[in-house]
C-alpha cells in the first residue's frame, strides 16, 4: 500500500513527459539498434494504452524469481498446496476440530507458516514481542548479526550445493548456540516456558515441520530465530511430542483421501491426507515407505525457475544468485 501511494504521487507530479505507467501491456519483441533498443508491445485484455515510445536507451525486464512450487511433482492429479500469498486459515484453523498439520519446506514461506500455525499470530514480530520478557541484549543481537554477515559474504562466493550446505549449517548452529546462551540467563530463561504454554493452547493435535537437511535454507533472520527458539523450547518442554521439527526429511507424495482429482488445498482443507515422507539431505534423496496422516498440508518447496521467455537473449547464461538484505540493529 505504501509503494502504491509513492508511485501514485510520482505519477501525478512527474507528468507523462517524464513518467508513464501502462498496465496490461506485454512486451512482444526486442530489436537492438546502434545506440538504443526498440521494443514492440501487445495490449492485454482490459488495457487502455500503450507506451508513448517504442525506442529506449535501456530496458529492464523484471520477470521475478519464478513460480512457487506447491506440488510434489508437475502432474494435474498431484495435490496442490495453497500458495503463499493466497488467503488461508492457518492462524485460526477455523472449522476444524484438532487437526494434524504438516508443513514442508525450509525457507521463509515454510518458517513463517509454521510460526503462524504454532502461535496463532499473524506475524513473526508479534510472536517475538509475546515471547520476550525484555529487549534482547545487544550481545545476542550482535551474535546473530555477525553470523548473518558471515553467511551472506560466504554465499556470494559459493557455487555448489556443498558450499551452501556448509554455510547454512554453520549459520544454523550459530543461531542455536546464541539462543541456548540467551535462555540460560534471566529473565530470558522464562522464554521456553512461555513458548510451550502458547503451543499448549493451540487447537491442533499435531504440528510437524518437515525440512530437507540439518539446517534451514536462506531466510530472514526474524523467521529463523523464532523457529530456532521454538526448537530449543521443544527440547525442554512437554510439547515436543505434539510439535515436531523434522530435519533431513522431505515429502515424496501427498494423497487426499476421498478427494476428486485434481485435489486443491482450499477444497480439501480439513480432509484426511496421506503424506509420504522420505529422508533427504542437500546432496541427495533416498525414498522410503513412511506415511503420516494430516488434515492440513502446506507445501513450500521453493521456486521453479524454469526456462521463462524473456526479452531477447539474457547475457551471462542465467539468473544471478539472489542474496537477502540484512541490516544492523540500532
Amino acid at each position: 500500500m505504501h509503494w502504491r501511494g509513492v508511485l501514485q504521487v510520482a505519477e501525478e507530479n512527474a507528468g507523462e513527459e517524464l513518467l508513464q505507467i501502462c498496465y496490461g501491456v506485454k512486451p512482444a519483441g526486442l530489436e537492438i539498434l546502434k545506440d538504443s533498443v526498440r521494443c514492440s508491445f501487445d495490449l492485454m485484455p482490459g488495457a487502455t494504452k500503450k507506451p508513448r515510445f517504442d525506442e529506449f536507451g535501456a530496458i529492464i525486464s523484471a520477470s521475478g524469481f519464478g513460480t512457487e512450487r506447491v506440488r510434489t511433482h508437475n502432474s494435474r492429479d498431484a495435490f496442490a498446496s495453497v500458495h503463499f500469498w493466497q488467503n488461508d486459515r492457518l492462524e485460526s484453523l477455523s472449522g476444524l476440530s484438532a487437526p494434524s498439520v504438516v508443513i514442508a519446506g525450509s525457507g521463509d514461506g515454510a518458517l513463517q507458516d509454521f510460526i503462524r500455525v504454532a502461535s496463532g499470530m499473524r506475524s513473526a514480530l508479534e510472536l517475538m514481542t509475546y515471547c520476550m520478557p525484555a529487549e534482547p541484549p545487544g550481545s545476542f543481537r550482535e551474535r546473530i548479526q555477525a553470523a548473518e554477515d558471515q553467511a551472506v559474504r560466504a554465499a556470494s562466493w559459493a557455487s555448489t550445493s556443498e558450499h551452501d550446505h556448509a554455510i547454512q549449517l554453520r549459520l544454523h548452529e550459530s543461531y542455536m548456540e546464541a539462543i541456548q546462551d540467551l535462555f540460560s540467563k534471566p529473565p530470558f530463561n522464562s522464554v521456553p516456558e512461555r513458548i510451550n504454554q502458547l503451543l499448549k493452547g493451540r487447537p491442533f493435535s499435531k504440528l510437524t515441520l518437515v525440512h530437507p537437511c540439518r539446517h534451514f535454507s536462506q531466510s530472514y533472520a526474524l523467521n529463523r530465530v523464532l523457529v530456532c527458539m521454538v526448537q530449543e523450547a521443544l527440547s525442554r518442554g512437554i510439547q515436543r511430542g505434539r510439535v515436531e521439527v523434522l530435519g533431513e526429511t522431505g515429502v515424496a507424495e501427498v494423497q487426499c483421501v476421498g478427494c476428486k482429482a485434481p485435489p486443491e488445498a482450499n477444497l480439501c482443507f480439513g480432509r484426511r491426507h496421506r503424506v509420504q515422507l522420505n529422508p533427504r539431505t542437500c546432496s541427495g534423496t533416498k525414498a522410503v515407505d513412511r506415511t503420516i496422516e494430516a488434515e492440513v498440508v502446506v507445501l513450500r518447496l521453493g521456486i521453479d525457475r524454469g526456462a521463462k521467455a524473456t526479452l531477447g537473449e539474457r547475457p551471462g547464461g542465467g539468473l544471478r544468485r539472489q542474496l537477502l538484505p540484512y541490516f544492523p540493529t540500532r
